[in-house]
């Protein structure tokens, strides 16, 4: 039993999704790169920002001062003067959380006032005690952050706490998330430029090949090469560059019987027969 044949795709339909599907494939490739840089580059970006910021805050008086007083409660109630001037700076500086701790790693701020006084989480603060600035990566009580610490010092040069200021990997997305907008919007156009430039392409293609299809094309060089055989006389033709384009199987014996070899196709047919005329 015979399967009925499908029906070919018209060439200028291949051509316009070959086209289309390369610049698609292209640019999603391109966007995911993009993403995967971006990415990091503003991970790096917060981890330099928050070491900074930690820095700048390990140096402020007031924060020394809470820290200098180890045995006063006081330093850790919830309504302190520190944590609500370390509130608003936090909300300035637009990071998830600034946390100062003393020596032995127990809050004296915290953007949620019922961990104050709890033990800093997430294991990475210990190198700051000991004097060291740095960045990490941990899973804090807000989620896994980026993190910036600094020691704070005393007059005499004594490390007597610390200070962790850090943002949450869903607040980065978040801030990744609008960037990326912007970039599929600017992919988006591209994509439909290219599919347009496909299109045209495909026309102009079709235009120039006369609207035949690749099977009507095979078609006719097999009926113009039959019909060439099939004459007797030889065929010799040339363009309007004097080239030679085409020659019969007639013409090659005919030449041959003059002594001449078949000539290659494009050579100057004043090169090949100078008396030509």
């Amino acid at each position: 039993m015979r399967h009925p044949r499908l029906p070919t795709p018209r060439l200028n339909v291949l051509i316009s999704l070959l086209v289309a599907a390369t610049v698609i494939v292209t640019l999603g490739v391109a966007l995911w790169l993009f993403d995967a840089t971006l990415r990091d580059t503003q991970a790096r970006a917060q981890a330099d920002r928050v070491t900074d910021i930690a820095q700048v805050v390990a140096t402020r008086r007031d924060v020394a001062r809470a820290l200098q007083q180890r045995g006063d409660a006081t330093a850790f109630a919830p309504d302190s003067d520190l944590q609500g001037d370390i509130d608003d700076l936090r909300r300035r500086l637009d990071v998830d959380f600034i946390v100062v701790m003393n020596h032995r790693g127990m809050r004296l701020t915290h953007p949620d006032r019922t961990r104050i006084g709890e033990h800093f989480q997430g294991g990475d603060e210990g190198p700051a005690l000991e004097g060291e600035h740095y960045a990490s990566r941990a899973q804090g009580t807000l989620g896994l952050s980026i993190r910036g610490f600094a020691p704070v010092v005393d007059d005499t040069g004594e490390v007597i706490g610390a200070v962790s200021v850090g943002v949450t990997l869903d607040t980065l997305g978040a801030r990744l998330a609008d960037n990326r907008q912007h970039v599929m919007l600017g992919i988006a156009v591209l994509m439909l430029l290219g599919t347009l430039g496909a299109s045209w392409l495909a026309r102009y293609i079709k235009r120039v090949l006369m609207g035949l299809e690749p099977h009507q094309i095979a078609r006719l060089v097999e009926e113009r090469q039959a019909i060439l055989g099939s004459v007797h006389e030889g065929i010799l033709a040339v363009d309007v560059d004097g080239r030679i384009t085409l020659t019969n199987t007639a013409a090659h014996a005919l030449l041959d019987q003059a002594g001449l070899d078949t000539p290659t196709l494009g050579t100057p047919i004043t090169d090949y027969l100078p008396q030509s005329g």
